[in-house]
């Protein structure tokens, strides 16, 4: 028995990376990514967000010509496949360039997709504007992201406050951004947080909804905050156990956030399913 959850859309990723750090390499042919878009449509997804850079701490950042040479190899060979789902196709980089030419070539072979630009850099800059006003149908995904310039995104671990301060960040940035009207907020888990801030923006998400009423985007799935917890219970490699917490996440969420739109992005989207109708059931 499935029980529809009118609060959150899942976002399932596909990492067409050899080097993120739950699953780089596993998804490493265009049927292969075929295989994992069709995966997570049969879970329930409503969009699927494709990230060609692993924008991990331990990773280096990649050149734009090696950023689209993963896209034009692994994801532009089944586009139009993926397009007969008739979901949203998320592009995740950081890179404004990267993210044209990508959305070009999708709207060739497809002229009604919708897409969306998930940006994890966290910056308002000439380029950023300039893409924007020559995509207004464009959903944007703005991310709190500490690092002082687009270029730095990667080092977003080297730029952290003392204090979560989400609502001015957010308000002020929005200003900037008004000229845009399809905007959606990440927290941006694991981005310029340490552990414990992580945990609090965990429990102060409901909050934060409530004062900036917007689309928003949550992503905790296979977090390093999570490993940090389980790394003394599990076996290695087991991702059991941050599952578990995942769920739990999940769970309080779905009875604590506000009525909105929430787009919840997974690596396995089944596990939203279930975290959200058990709590529903049990409500």
């Amino acid at each position: 028995m499935k029980i529809k959850n009118s609060k959150f859309k899942f976002m399932g990723v596909v990492n067409i990376t050899p080097n993120s750090f739950s699953d780089g390499g596993v998804v490493s042919t265009p049927s292969l990514v075929l295989e994992k878009v069709r995966e997570h449509y049969s879970n329930g997804a409503s969009s699927f967000d494709f990230g060609a850079e692993s924008t991990a701490p331990s990773n280096k950042p990649i050149t734009i010509d090696e950023e689209l040479k993963r896209f034009e190899e692994l994801l532009y060979p089944v586009v139009r496949e993926i397009a007969k789902l008739r979901k949203p196709i998320s592009i995740d980089t950081y890179k404004p360039e990267v993210f044209k030419k990508v959305a070009k070539y999708i709207y060739s072979k497809d002229p009604s997709a919708e897409l969306i630009w998930n940006d994890v850099s966290g910056s308002v800059d000439d380029e950023l504007v300039k893409v924007l006003e020559g995509f207004h149908e464009v959903n944007y995904v703005f991310s709190h992201n500490l690092a002082p310039k687009r270029s730095l995104t990667s080092r977003h671990m080297e730029y952290q406050s003392p204090r979560l301060d989400l609502e001015d960040f957010f308000k002020v940035n929005l200003k900037e951004l008004k000229f845009h009207e399809n905007i959606i907020l990440d927290p941006c888990f694991g981005f310029s947080k340490n552990f414990e801030q992580n945990w609090e923006l965990i429990k102060f998400m409901p909050d934060l909804a409530s004062y900036i009423k917007r689309p928003w985007l949550l992503g905790v799935s296979r977090k390093s905050f999570f490993k940090a917890l389980t790394d003394e219970f599990e076996p290695k490699n087991d991702l059991s156990y941050r599952e578990q917490l995942h769920s739990l996440v999940l769970s309080y969420w779905a009875s604590k956030l506000p009525q909105g739109s929430y787009f919840i992005r997974l690596h396995d989207v089944a596990v939203g399913q279930l975290a959200t109708q058990g709590q529903q059931l049990l409500t």
